[in-house]
């Protein structure tokens, strides 16, 4: 159970990372055009999805062990959650978002990485 609960905690701090750099490199890439035409752009969002989807699944796993974050701290649930809810959200629609698919893929990774860093000091503090 301690395993899998430091591989779900050192993991939070690759995907809080991974996520808030795929914001800044597109928001970035809206100056700078010339960086979309990389077939690999979209590469660092779609990484910082798959990282939310493994913590995911490790949180329900170290919470299905029988460990609990602590009380009133019970947010970190429901954090974790909505992360998840967010990038499959976004990721059902990402043929419909044409032309603001940079900006909103920017934007949603700013967000879902500020809302790591705070469930993971949910947790911290």
């Amino acid at each position: 159970m301690d395993e899998i609960y430091r591989f779900h905690h050192d993991m939070a701090y690759a995907t809080i990372a991974i996520n808030l750099f795929a914001g800044m490199w597109m928001l970035f890439s809206l100056k700078y055009k010339h960086l979309q035409r990389n077939k690999r752009f979209f590469w660092p969002v779609y990484l910082g999805w798959i990282t939310i989807v493994i913590q995911a699944f490790l949180g329900v796993s170290v919470y299905m062990s029988g460990y609990e974050v602590g009380e009133g701290k019970g947010f970190h649930y429901f954090y974790g959650f909505l992360l998840f809810a967010i990038a499959t959200v976004i990721w059902s629609y990402r043929n419909q978002l044409s032309n603001k698919r940079v900006l909103i893929y920017g934007v949603s990774s700013l967000f879902i990485g500020a809302m790591g860093l705070r469930t993971a000091l949910l947790v911290l503090l």
